[in-house]
């Protein structure tokens, strides 16, 4: 009589080399095997402007390239079940005639679930993005025209039958502008979930424009079948915000300092503004430790022209018990980064004759796509000498978010100080109205951390 463990072993033998024969197990009808989601390739296409309009690609874009890399990786690797294959193309004169820059690169799980695949991922994209970016920094590398719809449509098309997921993430101003005589593609998609990644380009005039030209495309891409279409200003573009995006999740605490830099740049000595800053800096990174986790920060100045866009790169916070290289790991770190950050931005603030628009400003950096339902903390450091206006709620809205003012008066207030306490009146009033949930105002020369702790949601802290 054979041993019952022998019996055990035996069978569970059996079943595993079962598992392995093709026509073994498995869905079937008709006696075929039957594909499953984990079998299907998920696809991720990117699609990168080289247009003369946009290209060649900046120090940003780069960032952007690879945050939408590490994104990706971590999606594919941690997140999505079955292999995963990218593919980069171009955005040209005639896309559809333009060949991928590189080979489509494959992720497939192994059954060991060992790390080594993922680092072959890994240097596969690094080594694709390097090409994206070589090809765009040659001067033969740039097209007349952009060619927009004709990148999607192949994309969308290449894709259709094969794939269980359908990511497209475009890196673009998405200012289309055809050949002369040249058609422009009609859209079919099957299920997308696009993401655009956007900035103005060279021909755009106007911050308002561009992003009514963004929402133009938003609806254009629903319409022809996408699942979904987030629209991330580049300014937001890390790979944590690419990630949740990617994964239609939302979580953490977005923290925003807008810096004018007339009003920065109207504070002598040079010590006495870059020790200012500095204050700014401390305070707020003392309040973004305590924020839910992840956060991420911005720190941006005011444009001089309409859209000559000046940032630093944003960052990430997510404390870990184990800290890994390269990332802000504790609030020691956190508060290093963000005094860096903010030092690296008053290289921008030189003084203007242009007052800029802060209300299009907050729309382009205040995106729904990324704010989701992340907690949100605005630092504005300004005069609050331009009018805010009354921008429609669905173009511009709060959700709950905290505000600070951090003002300053202009020549003009000397004159008049009802003008400043009027225009800050009109402003939180303003805020309030859109739906944020408490707007402070503090002197921007004299508040400290201790009184940014007192503005937080029903007399909550910070």
């Amino acid at each position: 009589m054979r041993n019952p463990r022998c019996q055990f072993t035996w069978l569970v033998t059996t079943l595993l080399a079962c598992v392995s024969l093709p026509g073994c197990g498995g869905s079937r009808v008709s006696g075929k095997p039957v594909l499953t989601a984990n079998d299907l390739p998920n696809a991720v296409t990117v699609l990168v402007d080289f247009s003369a309009s946009f290209a060649p690609l900046t120090a940003n874009d780069a960032f952007t390239l690879r945050s939408v890399l590490t994104a990706v990786v971590k999606s594919a690797t941690q997140d999505w079940p079955g292999p995963t294959q990218v593919l980069f193309r171009r955005i040209g004169t005639s896309s559809i005639m333009n060949q991928p820059i590189c080979n489509t690169i494959v992720h497939q799980p192994s059954l060991t679930g060992g790390g080594n695949d993922t680092e072959v991922f890994r240097k596969g994209l690094n080594v694709c993005v390097e090409l994206v970016l070589a090809a765009s920094a040659s001067s033969i590398g740039h097209d007349e025209y952009t060619d927009i719809s004709g990148a999607i449509e192949a994309s969308a098309q290449a894709t259709q039958n094969n794939s269980a997921a359908k990511v497209l993430i475009v890196l673009s101003d998405f200012l289309e502008q055809q050949a002369p005589k040249a058609k422009r593609a009609s859209l079919h998609l099957n299920g997308e979930r696009v993401v655009l990644i956007h900035r103005p380009g060279l021909d755009d005039k106007s911050i308002e424009a561009h992003m009514d030209r963004l929402e133009k495309w938003r609806k254009a891409l629903r319409a022809a079948g996408a699942k979904s279409v987030a629209v991330i200003p580049e300014q937001w573009a890390t790979s944590g915000i690419v990630e949740q995006v990617l994964d239609n999740a939302s979580q953490g605490t977005i923290g925003l300092v807008m810096l004018d830099p007339n009003l920065i740049g109207s504070i002598q000595p040079a010590e006495l503004r870059r020790r200012r800053i500095e204050q700014v800096a401390e305070a707020v990174a003392e309040r973004a430790a305590e924020w839910p986790k992840p956060v991420t920060m911005l720190w941006y100045v005011f444009p001089s022209a309409p859209t000559t866009l000046s940032w630093m790169p944003p960052f990430e916070y997510a404390p870990m018990l184990v800290e890994k290289e390269g990332e802000i790991n504790n609030a020691e770190q956190l508060k290093r980064v963000t005094r860096e950050t903010a030092i690296g931005a008053l290289s921008f603030c030189r003084l203007s004759s242009t007052r800029a628009d802060l209300r299009v400003l907050l729309r382009l950096l205040h995106p729904p796509d990324v704010i989701g339902k992340r907690e949100t903390r605005l630092f504005l450091v300004s005069s609050f000498d331009a009018p805010i206006g009354e921008p429609a709620r669905d173009s511009w809205a709060m959700k709950q978010e905290i505000v600070l003012m951090m003002y300053s008066p202009v020549a003009s207030d000397g004159a008049d100080p009802n003008g400043l306490f009027s225009r800050l009146a009109h402003w939180k009033q303003r805020l309030t109205t859109l739906g944020a949930a408490r707007v402070c105002a503090f002197e921007f020369l004299s508040f400290t951390s201790n009184e940014l702790k007192s503005c937080g949601t029903k007399g909550g802290a910070l």
